[in-house]
């Protein structure tokens, strides 16, 4: 991990089973049906996750399998405009899994695929973790490096 990793605490304190634990786990295996939310060729889409950190930033995160890692293009064009609609920074973290289909996924395992920002996407140039992605973006953040963008 990277030297900046002490200076953010990310679970305030609490026993890490809290936080972020799924908590019903047959709700979260329902499927949604969305046939009857069709608007032309628009349909709702979904998002993995999303991070909002402390009123000074946004992370939103969308994890694919590795077999098949790319969105689909109105799935990127909602998470694009929406991350650029945003006036605070906003990255979009494009996360990788070779997780099998009845195990769970360890998001802060997943490997980032691409990212977005500032208006274009980007392949990391090395390979790292969500987690690491998360804790560098943020600590940017709070250390005022992204206190200009508008």
């Amino acid at each position: 991990m990277t030297s900046f990793l002490p200076r953010i605490s990310l679970d305030r304190g609490r026993p890490p089973f809290e936080r972020g634990k799924i908590k019903n786990r047959y709700r979260s295996t329902q499927v949604i049906d969305y046939t009857q939310l069709r608007f032309t060729n628009i349909t709702p889409t979904d998002l993995d996750g999303l991070i909002e950190w402390k009123n000074k930033c946004f992370i939103l995160i969308e994890l694919k399998h590795m077999i098949n890692p790319e969105m689909k293009t109105g799935q990127r064009l909602a998470l694009e405009r929406l991350c650029d609609a945003v006036t605070k920074p906003c990255i979009i973290f494009h996360g990788i899994h070779d997780s099998y289909d009845d195990d769970d996924i360890k998001a802060h395992n997943c490997v980032v695929h691409q990212f977005y920002f500032k208006g274009e996407w980007k392949k990391p140039n090395r390979e790292y973790g969500l987690l690491e992605a998360i804790i560098g973006f943020v600590d940017k953040v709070e250390n005022g490096f992204y206190s200009n963008l508008n």
